[in-house]
């Protein structure tokens, strides 16, 4: 076989975000299929890289460095000597909280075991340990998410439950350049350890904000869902990951008809999701363009 394809989608986390980091919440994750990296690996002389992204890259050759060292380790895990050129296309907002390395990742290893003629259950360890490169301590949820192309309900140490969204259209926007995710992450770490009785706390409410979350998407349950959610950016606010900047958007989101918003991931830029009624997501997604927010897409419930 001297070249194949594989694509993966994107994602966003509806809530648990650092909580989920240790695994003491639950967490809800969707996939964004606007979002999509594909990998083609074609057979050549020598290993090549080449990223094409719809967007200008201020630290391309850090990414691309780390997209070599997941290749490398793919190819440990396939067990495969061949060289490649290897091509990377993406429309991703990079390093904003929608998956983008973990879409990397999962398209590679789609690719490899393509290539290879394997099953496809050795991808998820294997994408699992790509994560690492990127992330660190990935939680999980991303490359979950993403491989299963499914809401998914999230916890450490049980099998990820995929959920149904009965109660309101997404739209999803780049609130702008944040810190990397495993920066962010070591950040929350530190207040963890500094104030654990807080964080206990806070743990506490999530949980049961999550768990409110659940029914109300199960339900169709829109008015709950959408104050949950303005409750989960209030959470990740006292936590410094919003900011004046973030919060300006979020208003013109209320202005434009949202019904509740709250940032995704990391925080401090990047994913910022807004709550709409059913069939009003597309709607709210040409007002929020019109005021110049960055739209990247729109999941609508069932």
């Amino acid at each position: 076989m001297q070249e194949v394809r594989a694509e993966a989608q994107g994602k966003f986390i509806l809530i648990g975000e650092h909580f989920i980091v240790d695994g003491e919440v639950p967490a809800i994750a969707f996939p964004l299929k606007d979002l999509k990296t594909t990998v083609t690996l074609q057979k050549d002389g020598k290993n090549s890289f080449v990223i094409n992204s719809t967007l200008t890259l201020s630290n391309e050759e850090e990414i691309k460095t780390k997209m070599e060292e997941a290749f490398k380790k793919a190819c440990f895990l396939f067990k495969i000597n061949d060289f490649f050129k290897i091509k990377s296309t993406s429309n991703f907002p990079l390093q904003r909280g929608f998956g983008s390395s973990a879409s990397f990742s999962v398209a590679l290893c789609r690719a490899m075991a393509k290539f290879k003629r394997k099953h496809e259950w050795i991808i998820p360890n294997a994408v699992e340990a790509l994560e690492k490169i990127f992330h660190g301590k990935p939680s999980g949820i991303d490359t979950t998410t993403i491989l299963r192309e499914s809401p998914v309900l999230f916890e450490k140490g049980k099998e990820p439950k995929v959920i149904t969204n009965k109660a309101c259209d997404f739209v999803l926007v780049d609130s702008g350049e944040r810190k990397s995710c495993k920066e962010l992450v070591s950040k929350i770490q530190e207040i963890k350890k500094e104030h654990p009785k807080i964080w206990k706390s806070m743990s506490s409410r999530v949980r049961e904000l999550s768990l409110s979350i659940l029914r109300a998407l199960k339900e169709g349950d829109i008015d709950v869902l959408s104050e949950t959610v303005n409750a989960s950016h209030d959470v990740l606010a006292s936590l410094n990951l919003s900011h004046g900047g973030i919060e300006e958007q979020i208003r013109i989101g209320i202005e434009e008809r949202a019904l509740a918003s709250k940032i995704s991931g990391a925080g401090c830029g990047g994913a910022l999701l807004f709550v709409a009624e059913r069939g009003d997501g597309q709607g709210l997604a040409e007002r929020l363009k019109t005021r110049g927010l960055q739209v990247v897409g729109v999941v609508e419930a069932l």
